[in-house]
């Protein structure tokens, strides 16, 4: 039975984030499995691959940039593409090496608040506009090179009430339709507000 088969489970290997937990910890994103392979990605914006059937550090880069989460991962074309809180990155997925770095946020007081997603040979993430009256953008990059393709502001004019809300991103990474469409999560308050 199935209740039989999850008791013989046991700890195959364990994995310890070396940075200092910030505000809101140290690990809020879930890791992502390709190639033999898991990549993790820790609150301070930091990447590490490690062996999926030993749990062995096989390669680790360091943002030391905090990010409040939840972020996280993604993969395809060869590289785990992810976001510090002004930054967005790609990064060779078999030796870790930086591939580009792009600036999207230039605002203290705005970031990046989602994780990346790839496909179409694009990368689609998310920032959060500053309130009172910012708004976020929705970003789509080349996965290639980084350079926006697209841009799309979630709130189309600016809005001041309520001025803690305004301007939010999306909540959790988008999704994406088999015919291409890109459809964004949004609270309650952001969708009302952005009306």
């Amino acid at each position: 039975t199935r209740a039989a088969t999850w008791r013989r489970l046991g700890l195959a290997w364990g994995f310890r984030f070396t940075p200092q937990p910030g505000p809101t910890g140290i690990f809020a994103s879930t890791p992502r499995g390709r190639g033999g392979r898991v990549y993790v990605k820790d609150l301070n914006s930091n990447v590490d691959a490690l062996n999926a059937a030993t749990g062995a550090l096989l390669w680790r880069k360091r943002f030391a940039q905090m990010d409040g989460g939840p972020n996280g991962l993604a993969a395809g074309y060869g590289r785990s593409y992810g976001n510090t809180s002004h930054d967005v990155f790609a990064l060779n997925a078999e030796t870790g090496e930086l591939v580009w770095l792009r600036r999207l946020v230039h605002r203290r007081s705005a970031e990046i608040d989602i994780a990346p997603i790839v496909a179409n040979y694009l990368v689609y993430t998310s920032s959060i506009g500053p309130p009172p009256g910012g708004r976020g953008i929705l970003y789509a990059l080349d996965a290639a090179t980084g350079r926006p393709r697209w841009t799309f502001y979630k709130i189309l004019a600016r809005c001041t009430f309520p001025p803690e809300d305004a301007g939010v991103g999306a909540c959790s990474p988008v999704c994406l339709y088999v015919d291409g469409a890109v459809v964004a999560g949004l609270s309650i308050l952001y969708a009302w507000c952005g009306t």
